[in-house]
């Protein structure tokens, strides 16, 4: 390896662990704040929406874990970029929930969609697993 080449992977590395002390910060920020506002009365858009934060949390504690490993030529890069995706969508749809001034209508509409969205998912995972029983369940 060359001396550039050196200098690069330690600069990379130190990158690596600024970064990763930073994400942590926010993670450690992210929980806490999930875990005061646990059990607080709150309009339904806020119970969906602190559902998604709170998935969102359990993304970055688990991005953390892979990044908690010494070795980073083992680093398990697209695993965590498919957890940040996740992030990053979880993210849209908090702003969705959450969006100000929507009317009693609009906001059924989004439930409802919300619930086709869920039912959906259930049945492409049923039919896999068990095509007759399950699925049928989910149909209705």
């Amino acid at each position: 390896m060359s001396e550039n080449n050196k200098e690069d992977l330690a600069k990379n590395r130190k990158l690596l662990e600024v970064e990763t002390k930073r994400f942590h910060t926010a993670t450690v920020f992210a929980v806490r704040t999930s875990v005061a506002t646990h059990g607080h009365e709150a309009p339904l858009p806020h119970v969906f929406g602190s559902y998604v934060f709170t998935r969102m949390c359990i993304g970055a504690e688990t991005i953390e874990r892979g990044l908690g490993r010494k070795t980073s030529f083992t680093l398990d890069h697209f695993s965590i970029a498919v957890l940040c995706r996740n992030i990053i969508e979880a993210g849209i749809m908090i702003c969705y929930l959450l969006e100000d001034n929507v009317s009693e209508q609009q906001w059924e509409l989004r439930r409802k969609i919300l619930d086709l969205h869920d039912v959906l998912a259930r049945l492409r995972l049923f039919k896999g697993l068990r095509p007759s029983e399950q699925a049928a369940r989910f149909r209705h």
